[in-house]
């Protein structure tokens, strides 16, 4: 698999220092751990669930970036022609997502010695998947970062317009022709993407050993599930605000240890919709380095406050040369 490609010129415009990258990358937003906040302009891989390290965990696609620096001012622009979809596990797969489609059509009663109705469950039939060609005007995506300093902070402000990578999952009801039965209805699930404006900040302040950041995004666009059967696809869109907040602490010379506060929030009316208004998460990472910098141990902790669910990883690397790494790890769940 191919990762990175890419050409890179640095140069300058009218006194103003240009940096441009052109080819297939990652970009990098924001500093949060675990979830993401800022860091939405690569697609995602769940299928390890979230458990990837970020620099794998991101799908890299093709990208036009430049940065111009003037007067104490950074200016990103990017354009990326290339779609790609977030990357979900199989159905079967250990860490497979929910399959279940809210709102949709009950299925028939159990009719006895039946197979074709045995359970009485919703009948689910896959529709079209309506996914964006790539390298076409309706399908780019593109963004923009202003970040300078100022009165100690570092300061950000974001724009990002593209489809989003999430599949939404349109229901239709429609008549299939069962020989013995006639009509049957059924429910036809289409899988579809839609495009999602967000407009983002964030902001960092040394305090000596300690380090006070935050990063957030409000989004327009983005596609919630309904379990009301009335809807006529399943579907609904709504504003939604997220955001981290974190404190990170350089313990010496050897320990480094983050703390933070992750809040999905999504805003409009609420009837019918699977997901909460809000889902808050707490998260905790220690990380050392012994042994001149070779025997690396590490602890990150997530828990999901709403539906009291933790994920506590622990590792130990142990890195004798540049070349060579042996690590150890475990990774628990409960909720």
């Amino acid at each position: 698999e191919l990762r990175e490609a890419y050409l890179d010129w640095h140069g300058r415009v009218a006194g103003m220092r240009l940096d441009v990258r052109a080819g297939k990358q990652q970009i990098v937003w924001g500093q949060s751990f675990g979830l993401r906040v800022l860091d939405v302009v690569n697609s995602q891989d769940y299928r390890e669930f979230i458990l990837d390290e970020f620099v794998d965990a991101r799908t890299p696609t093709f990208a036009l970036r430049g940065d111009l620096a003037a007067r104490g001012f950074t200016l990103q622009a990017i354009v990326m022609p290339d779609f790609e979809p977030d990357l979900l596990p199989d159905p079967e797969a250990e860490f497979a997502l929910d399959a279940g489609v809210p709102g949709l059509l009950p299925g028939l009663a159990p009719i006895p010695d039946d197979p074709l109705f045995a359970g009485g469950g919703p009948i689910l039939i896959p529709g079209d998947d309506d996914r964006p060609r790539d390298w076409r005007a309706r399908s780019l995506a593109f963004g923009l970062r202003v970040s300078t300093a100022a009165r100690g902070f570092d300061l950000g402000l974001y724009y990002w317009d593209r489809i989003d990578p999430s599949p939404v999952f349109r229901r239709r009801i429609e008549a299939l022709d069962v020989p013995g039965y006639g009509p049957v209805p059924v429910n036809v699930v289409d899988t579809d993407y839609e495009r999602v404006r967000s407009v983002g900040f964030s902001f960092a302040r040394p305090l000596g050993d300690f380090s006070l950041w935050g990063e957030g995004t409000v989004s327009h666009g983005r596609a919630f599930a309904k379990d009301d059967l009335s809807d006529p696809d399943g579907w609904v869109r709504r504003p939604d605000l997220q955001y981290a907040l974190g404190l990170d602490w350089n313990a010496g010379e050897s320990w480094f240890v983050n703390a933070q506060w992750i809040q999905f929030v999504r805003m409009g009316p609420t009837h019918g919709i699977e997901v909460d208004r809000a889902r808050n998460f707490a998260s905790l990472l220690l990380r050392g380095e012994l042994l001149a910098e070779t025997l690396v141990p590490q602890l990150f902790v997530l828990y999901g406050a709403h539906e009291q669910e933790s994920i506590v990883r622990q590792s130990l690397d142990y890195r004798p040369t540049a070349r060579l790494s042996l690590a150890l790890g475990v990774d628990l769940f409960s909720g």
